[in-house]
Formats: structure tokens, sequence, C-alpha cells
């Protein structure tokens, strides 16, 4: 599993509390004080998350069976182009939409991506299969979701309710947590096993266009 722009790790742990035992990347450009219990098979890449990122971590990106964000930021629409890239499910949370670091984004109808109502819209329009609930929380709630290529779902709001119920108390105990440590440590802290030095992109990695036939919707 591919977690962007993972946080403290909220949205991991309560998919490892729902799963049991999970095998997981966390991509977070800025580390912050992690409490995630995870289990020995996770890492931490402090990158941002972008078609750069892909394509220097393609084999990564290539065994990981799902792609999903909790308010990614700038990362959103990143998750849901190389999700569908890459042929890999995807489930991702959207909030803010920033019209001035994006204003290349258009609807198919012309109109400019702008409001939060338009940016759900817009991602939509990458994939006739990406389907929307709402999880059980206050604030931007709205998930967007695909299975995968042979997209068959059925899922609905009651089925995600546990789910945002246990990502809102997770959020909770880990902003306690947090304000309890903060004059201890500003280092990434908790059950964390692995954080691996990453590979520099070569040349050929940086020379190529960031720009493909699912991006274009």
């Amino acid at each position: 599993m591919i977690d962007i722009a993972a946080g403290k790790g909220a949205l991991s742990t309560s998919l490892a509390a729902r799963c049991g035992p999970l095998r997981c990347t966390l991509i977070e450009p800025a580390p912050r004080h992690c409490t995630s219990q995870l289990g020995p098979f996770c890492q931490l890449l402090a990158l941002p998350f972008d078609h750069a990122f892909a394509e220097c971590h393609s084999e990564l990106l290539a065994r990981s069976s799902i792609f999903v964000g909790l308010h990614p930021d700038q990362a959103t629409e990143a998750v849901v182009v190389e999700a569908l890239a890459h042929g890999k499910p995807f489930a991702v949370v959207p909030c803010c939409v920033y019209p001035t670091l994006f204003p290349s984004r258009y609807l198919q109808s012309g109109q400019r991506v702008r409001s939060y109502r338009a940016f759900i819209r817009y991602l939509r329009e990458k994939h006739p299969q990406i389907l929307t609930a709402r999880l059980p929380f206050e604030g931007r709630n709205k998930v967007l979701f695909w299975d995968g290529p042979a997209s068959d779902v059925t899922l609905n709001d009651a089925a995600l309710q546990p789910l945002g119920q246990e990502i809102k108390a997770t959020v909770s105990r880990q902003e306690a947590t947090t304000r309890d440590h903060t004059a201890q440590s500003g280092g990434v802290e908790g059950n964390l096993a692995t954080i691996s030095p990453l590979p520099q992109c070569q040349p050929p990695c940086e020379a190529k266009q960031p720009v493909s036939s699912v991006e274009r919707g």
C-alpha cells in the first residue's frame, strides 16, 4: 500500500487496525512526529509525490496493491493520475484545490477548476468508473475511489462508516500524543521500522515528460 502525503500516519494506522498488518510505504515530504503502530513492514520516504517520483520509483508503484491519500493537498491529482496510469486501485479524500498553483486545470466543459466542487468533478472526469462516497467525519469528507482495471465496486456510505470512525478516532489520539511529545522531539518516531535512503534520479529519469494519456483524461 502507498499512503501519499501520510502526515503522522493516521490513515495507515486506521487501515492496519481494520485489516491487520500491512506492508506499506508512507510518502510525506515534511515528516512529522509519528506514532503509527504499523509493524515491521513499513517504510517512510521523505519526498513529494508527483510524476517525477512515479518515474524514479516505478518498481515500488508496480508492486503496490493500492494508492491511498487522506487530504494529500498538492499531491491529490497525482494520486489519481498515477494510480490510473499503473492500473492500481486508489482511494483519495481531496481537500484543498490550489487554483493558483495549478492554473491549467479545466473541466471537459471548458470551465477552469477553482472550487472544491469543480475539483471533485475534474478528478472524476479522468475515468468513468471513479466512484464517490462520504466518510463520517466533519470537514471535506468525500472519498473518490477506483477498484482497478476490473472494477466492479458496490461500496456505499454505510460500508465506509466504520473506517471513517476509525480514522477520526486515530487522528484525535495522535493529535493528543503529538502535543505531549512536541517539546521532547521534533523528529519522526514510533514504529516506522525502516526509513530507507532514496535512490537518486538519473538524468534519463529527469528528462522524461510528465504527461501521459491517462492524465489528459
